[in-house]
């Protein structure tokens, strides 16, 4: 197998990993447990920087197969990251909303700890 072939092959199994990855960080954003998506992210991130070596040359990017392929890539990315802003806004609206219930405006909720402030604590959130 020629270095170019040998190449595009690590490239083919790295993009591989990927959509699988990408379609695992989709289900993730999707249903109610987001604890893996610090996982997922860091695993992408290795695999993009790993493929970015790979294909610096530019080798990958005459390989029609490659390049479609990593366009499919991007847009399931882009898709990811418009449910992670949707979920940012939800989660924002909903701390608005504990805010203005619990009268803690430009106060934090949570301590350094991550612990609910006391005061916070004392009055149910059930109410908010």
């Amino acid at each position: 197998m020629t270095a170019l072939g040998s190449l595009s092959n690590n490239i083919d199994e790295k993009l591989s990993e990927l959509e699988a990855l990408l379609d695992r960080e989709n289900r993730a954003l999707s249903g109610p447990d987001n604890t893996v998506l610090v996982e997922i992210a860091d695993k992408k991130e290795r695999i993009l920087q790993s493929l970015s070596t790979d294909i610096n040359g530019g080798a990958a990017q005459r390989d029609d197969h490659i390049a479609t392929r990593l366009e499919l890539c991007r847009r399931r990315n882009s898709e990811n990251n418009q449910l992670l802003n949707q979920r940012l806004r939800v989660i924002r609206d909903v701390n608005q909303i504990i805010r203005q219930q619990t009268g803690h405006h430009g106060v934090a909720l949570y301590d350094g700890y991550g612990n609910l402030e006391r005061s916070v604590n004392s009055k149910s959130l059930s109410e908010a």
